[in-house]
C-alpha cells in the first residue's frame, strides 16, 4: 500500500483491495492464451477510486503479435470468446483494450493524454510491465479528450438523471480544460487530485459541482467549453434560439440529434431526451469540427456556418483520421462491444477518405449509411475475427500508413 492510499479511507482501501484481487484473477485467466504477452489495470482501479459496486475493472490486454494469419485469427477469436463470458459471467469486467506492442506505442503518440495517465498509473496484473512512451500532451490532445466526454457519455448521463456520472465527467473535463489552457505537462492522474486543484483554483465554479440539478451540470460544462473556445478559435455569432436537427454522423454513419443551444445555461428542449442526442453550443460544435471529428462540419446547417463556424483544416482531418483509424480499434468486438461495433465502420469511412486525401482532395460526405449489420455482417465473435477482422485490419493500416505519409502543412484542393 503506498502512502497516497493509506491516508484513504477504509471503505475506499477495501473497495480498492477487493476490485485488485478480482483484477489479478481475471488477468491471469486472460494470460492463459499463448497469445496474450501481458495484462494491465487501468483506469479507476488503477488510480484507487474505486465506487464498490458501480466501478467497472477495466483492462488493457498487450499481444504477441496482429494475429491476422488463419491460425492468429483463430486463437483471437478463442480469447475474445474468453474474454466476452468472463464479461457475461463478472459484470464488473468493463472494457478491454487489445494492443500489440507496436500500436501501443503508436497510440501513445495518437492519444498523449490518456497515455500519460496510464503510463503513471498503470498496475501490472499478468506478463512482464509494459512499457508506455512518455509523449508530451500537446493543447490538442487535451481538447480531444474534453470533446471525448462531451460527445456521448455527457448526453445519456443527463438522460438518466445519473448525478454520479455527471460529477464525474465534468470532473474529467475540467482536467482537460486545465491543461489545455495552463503550462501543466500532463494532466492530473486522478479524480480526486483533479477536485483538489479545481477547488484550489477556482472555488465558485467547483461549486457547481455539488448541485442536485442535472440540467446545472449542462451549464457547467458549457461554460468550461465557451472558455476553451475563447482561447483557441475565433469568436462565433450568437444563436437566438435552439436548432435540433438530425442527420448522420461520419465516420461511424450513426444518426445523431444535435441540440444546439444558444447559450450555455438555456433550457433543455425534449430532444434533449431523444436517442443518439448530442448536446452542445455552436462554440462546442466549432471545436469538435477542429479538433475531434472534422467529417461533422459537411452537416452543419446554414444557421451555424452563418455563425462563422468554418471549414476544418487539411491538418484536422489527418489527426482525425489517425485517431479514427488506429488498427488496435478492429478489436473491440467481445473484448468492448458485445456485437457489431460503429467504430469498425469509422475505420472504413476512413480508409475511403485517406484516398482522397492521398489524391490532395479534402474528404466531402461519405457514403454508405445504414445499420451496422451492413457492414458488419459477423454473426458472432468467432465469425468476425475469422472471417472479417484481417481485411479490415488490413483497411485500418492503408489507411494509417497513407496518413502517416501525408503532412499537416499540406493543403487540400
Amino acid at each position: 500500500m503506498t502512502a497516497a492510499e493509506s491516508q484513504l479511507p477504509a471503505t475506499q482501501r477495501i473497495s480498492n483491495a477487493v476490485y485488485r484481487a478480482v483484477a489479478k484473477l481475471v488477468a491471469g485467466r486472460i494470460g492463459s492464451s499463448e497469445v496474450v504477452r501481458c495484462v494491465f489495470a487501468r483506469r479507476s482501479l488503477a488510480t484507487g477510486e474505486i465506487s464498490f459496486p458501480r466501478s467497472d475493472i477495466d483492462l488493457t490486454i498487450i499481444l504477441s503479435g496482429a494475429l491476422t494469419s488463419p491460425a492468429g485469427a483463430a486463437a483471437l477469436a478463442s480469447l475474445a470468446k474468453s474474454v466476452l463470458r468472463l464479461r457475461t459471467l463478472l459484470p464488473v469486467v468493463g472494457e478491454c483494450e487489445v494492443f500489440t506492442p507496436e500500436e501501443l506505442a503508436r497510440w501513445s503518440a495518437i492519444e498523449p493524454y490518456r497515455a500519460s495517465l496510464n503510463r503513471r498509473t498503470l498496475i501490472p496484473l499478468y506478463g512482464a510491465p509494459v512499457t508506455i512512451p512518455e509523449v508530451s500532451v500537446e493543447r490538442q490532445d487535451s481538447i480531444r479528450l474534453f470533446l471525448f466526454w462531451l460527445e456521448t457519455y455527457f448526453p445519456r448521463a443527463i438522460q438518466r438523471r445519473d448525478l454520479r456520472n455527471l460529477r464525474k465527467f465534468a470532473v474529467e473535463m475540467w482536467n482537460a480544460y486545465t491543461t489545455a489552457t495552463s503550462a501543466m505537462p500532463w494532466p492530473f492522474v486522478s479524480r480526486r487530485l483533479t477536485e483538489a486543484a479545481w477547488r484550489a483554483a477556482e472555488p465558485e465554479t467547483y461549486g457547481g459541482l455539488l448541485t442536485r440539478h442535472p440540467a446545472e451540470y449542462v451549464g457547467l460544462c458549457f461554460r468550461l467549453a465557451e472558455r476553451l473556445h475563447e482561447r483557441v478559435l475565433r469568436p462565433l455569432g450568437g444563436l437566438r434560439r435552439p436548432l435540433v436537427f438530425t442527420a448522420t454522423l461520419a465516420p461511424e454513419l450513426l444518426e445523431r440529434t444535435f441540440v444546439v443551444l444558444p447559450a450555455p445555461d438555456a433550457p433543455l428542449p425534449a430532444a434533449a431526451d431523444a436517442p443518439n442526442a448530442f448536446l452542445c453550443t455552436p462554440e462546442v460544435l466549432d471545436l469538435y469540427a477542429h479538433h475531434m471529428n472534422p467529417f461533422v462540419y459537411a452537416i452543419l446547417p446554414p444557421e451555424l456556418t452563418e455563425l462563422g463556424i468554418e471549414r476544418p483544416s487539411w491538418a484536422a482531418f489527418i489527426r482525425a483520421g489517425r485517431y479514427l483509424s488506429a488498427s488496435n480499434r478492429t478489436r473491440r468486438r467481445g473484448f468492448v462491444s458485445r456485437g457489431a461495433d460503429s467504430k469498425t465502420r469509422a475505420i472504413q469511412t476512413v480508409s475511403q477518405a485517406a484516398a482522397m486525401m492521398a489524391q490532395g482532395s479534402l474528404p466531402e460526405k461519405p457514403h454508405g449509411a445504414g445499420p451496422v449489420e451492413a457492414w458488419d455482417p459477423a454473426r458472432d465473435c468467432d465469425d468476425y475475427y475469422r472471417r472479417c477482422y484481417p481485411s479490415i485490419y488490413r483497411n485500418a493500416e492503408r489507411a494509417w500508413n497513407i496518413l502517416d505519409g501525408l503532412t499537416e502543412t499540406s493543403h487540400g484542393r
